[in-house]
């Protein structure tokens, strides 16, 4: 069976939507919802993370039972990282870490490599997290020869530095990025230029920039693929964005194929989205309904001029 490796952060979120309402301590995290975007796929996925003693624990075991290896969590004494989401319709998100929390560097430190917790996978996601940390993971999946994707943590304390140069990237087979933190990154630059560039400096074989509810765009050397989203009624959005690299993280490894791929990973966000929470959505998740998601999808598909 298919293994793969996520490794990022666990939170305890309040989400506050605009002119909608509040969620309060919701267990979350880019780790967390990529462990679930990938584990709708039937395939193992290991979580690597760091949490304190204040997490739901019991949350965790809803993950566990559905297929997550929750047994490589890094514990700690310090608290778990608490953040304030605040969501902006359409599209604008911002997340706030709360001060009697951990922060992402003091948790990302105390994680040791992926590799000594799980050596045997078939692929690993960097989740966000600090820059470092990220390049800690692809390294050495670069060094182990195992395919790898990447989203990008965008916050003032964050060095963009190395991700507008393309360094941060190095050892990544896709970047997988929201418009929103493209923007923040690159500004206004052309997307299929971006992604020439990272091909350059990091051999990064694709740009997948997720667009809302506008789908994604999957940018190779041959082109660009567009893929829109499920039809499904939007519940919260929150993780959406980490489900798809979890999913598309599951099809890369199985497929090679960047835009099957991201056909999954749009599958893996429509079960995020039609529900609230990670645990949620992974008990809303149906192996078969995910398939016949994808094989409606893939007839929807738009293929554009090479770039």
């Amino acid at each position: 069976m298919t293994r793969v490796l996520v490794e990022g952060e666990l939170t305890v979120d309040d989400v506050i939507v605009e002119d909608e309402g509040c969620d309060w301590k919701q267990v979350g995290g880019g780790g967390l919802y990529s462990a679930v975007g990938a584990a709708i796929w039937g395939v193992e996925v290991v979580l690597s993370a760091t949490i304190g003693p204040d997490y739901p624990l019991d949350e965790l075991e809803v993950v566990r039972q559905a297929g997550v290896d929750i047994s490589k969590l890094t514990r700690v004494e310090q608290p778990s990282l608490g953040l304030w989401l605040l969501h902006e319709p359409p599209e604008h998100r911002r997340q706030i870490v709360k001060t009697r929390s951990a922060t992402f560097q003091t948790l990302s430190e105390a994680r040791p490599p992926w590799d000594e917790l799980c050596a045997d996978v078939d692929g690993v996601h960097a989740a966000p997290t600090m820059v470092d940390a990220q390049e800690r993971v692809l390294a050495r999946a670069r060094h182990r020869g195992v395919p790898a994707t990447q989203d990008a943590l965008i916050e003032p304390f964050i060095d963009q530095d190395r991700y507008q140069t393309g360094e941060a990237m190095r050892g990544a087979t896709a970047f997988l990025p929201s418009l929103q933190e493209v923007r923040q990154i690159w500004g206004d630059i052309d997307h299929g230029e971006i992604a020439r560039r990272l091909r350059e400096v990091a051999g990064v074989r694709a740009l997948v920039v997720t667009l809302g509810a506008d789908g994604a765009e999957v940018h190779q050397r041959d082109g660009v693929v567009r893929i829109p989203v499920v039809d499904v009624d939007t519940v919260d959005a929150t993780g959406a964005g980490d489900a798809f690299c979890g999913g598309f993280l599951t099809g890369l490894v199985e497929t090679d194929d960047p835009v099957e791929a991201a056909i999954r990973g749009a599958v893996s966000s429509s079960f995020v989205v039609g529900t609230v929470g990670a645990p949620a959505a992974i008990r809303a998740a149906d192996v078969e309904v995910a398939a016949q998601r994808a094989a409606d999808l893939r007839e929807r598909v738009e293929a554009e001029d090479v770039e």
